[in-house]
């Protein structure tokens, strides 16, 4: 394709009549392709001249074009490639920073500071980097697996190796910690980290499909043609690694854990590294590093003292290397002393592995702590989560957040906790089963269980003041006892700040109490499930939504708390009626709304006889839907009127599927009439659906194509991949009655592919009517 302006305005007009036979702005091409708007804009201009290989495979996935005009927008695929050296070796990548259209992550954290040794293991390292940008393989892109003992430094070696060599990746680089020998947490499920990934690029939860192989599909499918590093850190396995695996050239996975992953060795070509124990001038070289080699060469005797009693474990040398930095300019030869004695104290604790030694480090450097940084250190072992952050540090201990904020600081200082992320802190994981061991024996029981209560509490009142304030609709949400210290966020965006950085914590402190046997966390455990129901639905973790919330009912049937199993199981009917699971779901609304009619909360029955009744209509039971939707109407009268138009959106949908047009056209105009009073700005898209259908059956074709325009733009905004593909499998049957055949085939794929990809049965709809058409569908 030329460069010049000629075949820049022949590819943006393709792209622009390709839009408009869609019925698309240009706003709503960049949702659904996942580029920018200003991208679409340059294109359709010609001010873009040769868009980007990704810009054009995602153009072709959004517009699906048919023949020729498809090869058209294939041949930008072409522009720009190097061509490959008179050797025929491949031409190196040009190092030019990529494009706009697309989000660049850089969430390496920091590189460690004075990091020494292990030169033999960077030197292959770097011999590994040509095969990153030369892949002669191009069936996969290349891994690298960097194990070792716990404490041994392999996430420092990854991450200083990646700082080092991340201008190659203009793409940017991903970080994930899989968490797969927290001692406190679950290891990091492969949807999860799939999700993050999603998240880091920018992908609209519509486009991520349900299962895990679709979504593992996916991200390949991003990054290919990218050139991006990725950190997988603390990894389980094999197994929890092989998805998130690029399937293309260009990438490099740098991926560290303790266990040797021999499986990635043999079906994906890892080139697996083993760290061992620092040797003796390794191990001086980071106290050097620490202290500068003045004080080292000082006391050659106490720095061999040191070095004996960290055994060679880079950790334990860190943690002592820090303590001396940060403390009292003592003699080495005291420290080396106080360490000594530590150790001996500790011999009966120690084992086999490097943990003993790093026991002993950790006490001594433990006993130098001031008593309330010594207390949170012990409590921090009680927090169920992966990090924390210093106002629920505060709950923890009890405390005011400056206090926990300073003591948060002062545990960096000496190396017991990470600043991976500004603000949220962490810990080794050896260091946590410490930190836990001596919450177990220096507090007692009750202190003990007090500090969690807190945490709970804590959790549950932000996480419910943050579901309100990003869906208002749900006030006046859940009675909850009177917080110590009163919830605050700004905005909207503080609030999905704030769910975006606790939301592991949430998860892993639902599913560690579910396993317990009951305590006064039961009640805190099922609202922070209610809390979290919106920020997992609408992001399309659906397989995590069904797990907190059977965590949740069973702490609330635990209680025989009749609230808290009317919430959860709402919640699991909603996961069944998201994956097409009717049985599961009509099963947990009859448990609902027994528990509703036997607390006597009208709202709450209401609610459940609409969703009943949405779930009739969608079994084809009109009759028992349309009483249901009656039922629902007077409920919502006697308790909250501004809903009404729901159960008249499903009463206008029945006499529609009945052929009672008129009639639902009077049921939708009683619906618009409450609508406009509904908090919920989405909620007039269901009524535009079900009046766009009406006008159908009626014959008033564009009509009918405006309204459905209307309701898929904020299905589209909400995230609602559900009802974005029935609105699109509506339009095609339009497009079909007017004539407009091509454009019916191009919706009908769209819906297709959007149910595909969320595993729904109502996949067959549009496969129907493609196969009706006499159409491949590949």
């Amino acid at each position: 394709m030329s460069d010049g302006p000629a075949g820049a305005a022949h590819i943006g007009g393709i792209v622009r009549r390709l839009r408009e036979r869609a019925l698309l702005t240009q706003e709503e091409l960049a949702g659904r392709s996942g580029l920018s708007v200003g991208t679409i804009r340059g294109i359709e201009a010609g001010r873009i001249r040769r868009p980007h290989q990704g810009s054009v495979r995602l153009l072709v996935a959004a517009l699906e074009p048919d023949g020729p005009e498809q090869d058209m927008l294939l041949v930008a695929l072409s522009a720009g490639t190097p061509a490959p050296a008179a050797d025929g070796t491949p031409a190196t990548p040009p190092a030019a920073p990529p494009l706009p259209d697309r989000p660049v992550p850089a969430q390496l954290p920091a590189a460690p500071a004075a990091f020494t040794g292990r030169g033999d293991v960077l030197a292959r390292l770097d011999a590994l980097l040509p095969a990153a940008v030369h892949r002669p393989d191009p069936a996969a892109g290349p891994v690298v697996a960097v194990v070792g003992a716990a404490g041994i430094g392999k996430t420092a070696l990854a991450l200083y190796w990646a700082h080092r060599v991340k201008g190659a990746f203009p793409d940017g680089q991903l970080y994930l910690n899989l968490r797969g020998f927290d001692p406190g947490a679950a290891p990091l499920s492969p949807e999860a980290a799939l999700h993050a990934c999603f998240d880091a690029l920018d992908v609209p939860p519509a486009r991520v499909p349900a299962t895990i192989d679709g979504q593992s599909g996916l991200l390949r499918s991003l990054l290919a043609e990218r050139r991006m590093l990725l950190v997988l850190d603390n990894a389980r396995d094999a197994g929890q690694v092989r998805p998130l695996l690029p399937g293309s050239p260009g990438c490099l996975v740098v991926v560290t854990s303790r266990v040797r992953l021999t499986g990635l060795a043999a079906t994906d070509s890892a080139t697996v590294v083993t760290l061992d124990l620092f040797t003796d001038g390794e191990a001086r070289r980071l106290l050097t590093g620490h202290l500068g080699a003045d004080r080292v060469a000082a006391e050659p005797d106490a720095v061999t003292g040191i070095v004996d009693a960290c055994a060679g474990l880079p950790l334990a040398l860190t943690i002592v290397a820090a303590r001396a930095a940060a403390g009292p300019p003592f003699p080495l030869g005291v420290l080396a002393g106080q360490l000594r004695n530590i150790r001996d104290q500790l011999d009966a604790f120690e084992d086999d592995d490097a943990a003993g030694d790093l026991r002993a480090v950790m006490s001594w450097s433990v006993r130098t702590l001031d008593d309330g940084t010594g207390r949170l250190f012990r409590l921090l072992g009680l927090h169920p989560g992966p990090d924390v952050d210093a106002a629920a540090a505060a709950a923890l201990a009890g405390v005011p957040r400056p206090a926990a904020a300073r003591a948060l600081t002062r545990l960096a200082r000496v190396h017991l906790v990470v600043e991976e992320r500004p603000g949220r802190y962490s810990f080794h994981d050896l260091v946590r089963a410490y930190a836990a061991e001596l919450a177990r024996t220096d507090e007692s029981a009750e202190a003990g269980r007090a500090a969690v209560e807190r945490l709970y509490d804590h959790l549950m009142h932000q996480a419910h003041a943050a579901a309100l304030l990003l869906r208002p609709e749900r006030r006046p949400g859940l009675p909850l006892p009177v917080p110590s210290a009163p919830p605050s966020f700004a905005d909207q965006a503080a609030a999905a700040e704030w769910f975006d950085g606790e939301l592991p914590v949430l998860l892993t402190a639902v599913a560690a109490q579910s396993r317990a046997t009951g305590s006064a966390l039961d009640g805190a455990v099922w609202r922070i499930a209610w809390a979290v129901q919106d920020v997992l639905d609408r992001g399309g973790w659906w397989a995590e939504l069904a797990a907190v919330q059977h965590a949740g009912l069973v702490c609330a049937t635990r209680l025989g708390d009749l609230l808290g199993q009317l919430h959860t199981r709402r919640a699991l009917a909603l996961v069944g009626f998201r994956l097409g699971r009717g049985r599961e779901a009509a099963e947990h609304l009859k448990h609902a709304l027994h528990c509703a009619e036997a607390l006597g909360d009208v709202p709450s029955q209401a609610q459940v006889t609409y969703n009943i009744a949405l779930l009739l209509l969608r079994q084809e039971q009109l009759d028992a839907a349309l009483a249901a939707a009656e039922r629902a109407d007077l409920l919502y009268a006697a308790g909250e009127p501004v809903h009404r138009w729901r159960a008249w959106q499903v009463v206008a949908q029945c006499h529609t599927a009945r052929g009672d047009h008129q009639e639902a056209l009077a049921a939708c105009r009683r619906a618009l009439l409450f609508v406009r009073a509904s908090p919920d700005p989405a909620s007039q898209a269901f009524v535009w659906d079900t009046l766009a259908d009406a006008h159908h059956r009626l014959g008033r074709l564009q009509l009918a194509a405006a309204y459905k325009r209307r309701a898929f733009a904020r299905f589209e905004a909400a995230g609602d991949a559900y009802h974005m593909s029935q609105v699109l499998l509506d339009l095609g049957d339009i497009e079909r009655d007017a004539g407009d055949h091509d454009g019916a085939r191009e919706r009908w794929r769209a819906s297709l592919a959007m149910l595909e990809r969320l595993e729904h049965p109502d996949a067959e709809l549009p496969r129907a009517r493609l196969a009706a058409a006499k159409l491949t569908v590949a």
